[in-house]
Order: C-alpha cells, then sequence, then structure tokens
C-alpha cells in the first residue's frame, strides 16, 4: 500500500518522535530554542528555495484576491473586504518600505508554539510552508506580545550562533497581518478539499467572515509599527542600548570575580616588621 502510495505522490517519511509540549514561560528554553532555529538559519542562508514562495506584501495582495474572488465569502460583505482589505495591504506595504532592506533565507515559515516538541531540548515539525524570508519569520511568532524579556532570552540563544539584524523587528506588525489575510486566503482556495470542511467549519459560515472582516478594519485603525519594547531593541537607541547592556555584563562579572578571589586568595605572609630594617638603618644614630 505505501509503495503504491509512493509511486502516486511524492512523500517524505520521518521517523516517529515523542515530544511534549515546549515551556516557553523560561529564559533557559527560550535561549535553548533561539540556538536552534540559528542553527537552522545558518543552513538556509547558504542558498535560496527556488519552488518556494519568498515572503513579501505581495502574499497579503494574493490572499485578498482569493478571498474576494472565492466562494466563502457572503456577498453583503465583499464591499467592505475589498474596501478594509485594500487599506490593510497598503499599510503592510508602506510598513515593509519603511524596514528598508533585509536578507533573505530559507525559513521554517510557519514556526509558532504548535509546530514545536519538546523531547530533551526543541524539535521543529511541519516544515509544508517553508519560504524564503528575512529571519524574524521564524522568532516573532513564538513570543507573547509586547514580551521584552522573552524576546532578549531568544535572541541572546540565537546571537550565540548568528548574528541577528535586529532592524528586522520592524516587520513584526507587518508580518502578522500579512498572517491573518493568508490564513483567509487560504481557506477560501482549498476549503474543495474534503478535508477542509471537516477541520474549519466555521469558515462556511457568515458569522466569521463578519467577525475576519471587522478584524481588518481594527487592523487599519491602529497604527502599525513596533511597540516601544521593539523601538528599544530596533530603533536609534539600539547601539546604546547593547553598549549599555555589555557594560553591565562586564561590571557583574567583574565583581563576581572580584568576589570570588577575595574568599580563595590566601592571607599574606606575616612578617615581623624589623625584619626588613637593614643593619645600616640600625647602626645610624
Amino acid at each position: 500500500m505505501v509503495r503504491r502510495l509512493i509511486r502516486a505522490f511524492m512523500a517524505a517519511l520521518f521517523p516517529c518522535l515523542p515530544g511534549r509540549s515546549a515551556d516557553l514561560e523560561s529564559a533557559d528554553n527560550l535561549a535553548w530554542l533561539g540556538r536552534l532555529i540559528a542553527r537552522m538559519h545558518i543552513v538556509g542562508a547558504r542558498s535560496r528555495f527556488e519552488h518556494r514562495a519568498t515572503l513579501t506584501p505581495a502574499l497579503a495582495r494574493t490572499a485578498l484576491d482569493a478571498v474576494i474572488g472565492g466562494l466563502l465569502l457572503p456577498e453583503h460583505l465583499g464591499s467592505r473586504a475589498r474596501e478594509y482589505g485594500s487599506q490593510l495591504t497598503s499599510r503592510i506595504e508602506k510598513l515593509w518600505a519603511d524596514a528598508g532592506s533585509c536578507a533573505r533565507l530559507r525559513l521554517h515559515g510557519d514556526l509558532h508554539r504548535g509546530n514545536l516538541l519538546w523531547n530533551e531540548g526543541p524539535l521543529l515539525v511541519d516544515f509544508d510552508d517553508a519560504v524564503n524570508g528575512p529571519a524574524v519569520q521564524d522568532l516573532w511568532m513564538l513570543l507573547p506580545v509586547d514580551d521584552e524579556s522573552a524576546l532578549e532570552a531568544l535572541l541572546e540563544g540565537y546571537e550565540t550562533f548568528r548574528p541577528f539584524d535586529r532592524s528586522e523587528l520592524a516587520l513584526i506588525p507587518a508580518l502578522r497581518a500579512i498572517r491573518r489575510l493568508h490564513f483567509a486566503g487560504w481557506l477560501s482556495q482549498r476549503y474543495a478539499d474534503p478535508a477542509f470542511p471537516r477541520a474549519f467549519p466555521y469558515a462556511a459560515g457568515a458569522r466569521f467572515w463578519e467577525e475576519e472582516v471587522n478584524d481588518w478594519r481594527e487592523l487599519c485603525s491602529r497604527k502599525l509599527r513596533p511597540k516601544l519594547a521593539q523601538m528599544w531593541v530596533c530603533g536609534p537607541m539600539a547601539d546604546l542600548r547593547r553598549s549599555l547592556a555589555a557594560a553591565s555584563r562586564a561590571a557583574v562579572r567583574f565583581f563576581e570575580l572580584a568576589l570570588h578571589w577575595s574568599w580563595r586568595r590566601p592571607p599574606p605572609p606575616r612578617t615581623d616588621p624589623l625584619a626588613r630594617v637593614t643593619p645600616e638603618q640600625c647602626a645610624a644614630p
């Protein structure tokens, strides 16, 4: 049966690996995960996918066209979806342009907590959505919103193996909006697959699309820009922040060493002060 299936379709088989949900509340686990992602990106940066998409704002436009031209969107929502979707994609494009050019590499592309297992360390699964794109795409979905400490722990581990361009953090709001539009377009394009109505029964209802279009409007009303915590690590103060952090770590290390050796250093030998007096000094009047 398996042999006939492989002859008919391209297939990839992997050994079954046990695992559990990852505890990403731990800074040590986040750093460990960051190191693993960096090692994956070192390999990913060696070349580019030839037959995979590249993550750009164009994906948001394509997804919006799929929603508007699909059969799932109720007719009475068509004009609102077109209006708010166009506004949202325009904001995404502007933010992407403001962020400047970023290095592109091969990515996992869909690295959220559901695609992460833990078994004596992190295991990454489900590479179906692998794309070319900026490294930050494989980081932002793992973090709670505006949790600077979690971001720092993840990046500390990442930068152990590979430098990270912190200006890419400015792309996170745009990437979040692209993902929202892409999911809606994906449902619209794939709903004819018999597996989709079973997995996503709510997508056939008008209520889901009402809420989706309203969320687009809300995203349009927000300012799609990095939060204060992200500006602190990718804005004009980034160099100052890194210098202060390095100086702080150096100072802590210095005092740790000083305290350590103050306890371990043997006491100076006790000598008679008169032993230092020369005979000439003793003969002096």
